[in-house]
């Protein structure tokens, strides 16, 4: 089914994102930039919208923001930092 949402406002958000959207992988009806997550291995978008599939063409979608940290991700952030469970990698190997 097709979302009726202003498409001007969804190019808008994929050129912000330059071309890198997609669909959330839990929340049905939200799109998000997947350049950047708060732990980066994992998808974890720092901002995306959710569209409303009833609303009207005037309505604009909302905004989300996820820079909070869910738990779990804080240590999985800090062990990427030191280096936990990181494998060398040699040149030309």
């Amino acid at each position: 089914m097709r979302h009726q949402f202003d498409d001007a406002e969804f190019r808008g958000v994929r050129w912000f994102s330059q071309g890198f959207v997609a669909p959330h992988p839990q929340l049905p009806n939200h799109v998000i930039d997947v350049r950047y997550s708060v732990v980066p291995n994992r998808i974890a978008p720092l901002w995306g919208i959710a569209l409303d599939p009833a609303a009207g063409p005037s309505r604009h979608a909302r905004f989300l923001g996820g820079r909070r940290l869910a738990q779990g991700q804080g240590a999985a952030y800090f062990a990427l930092l030191r280096g936990d469970g990181c494998h060398a990698v040699v040149a030309g190997g």
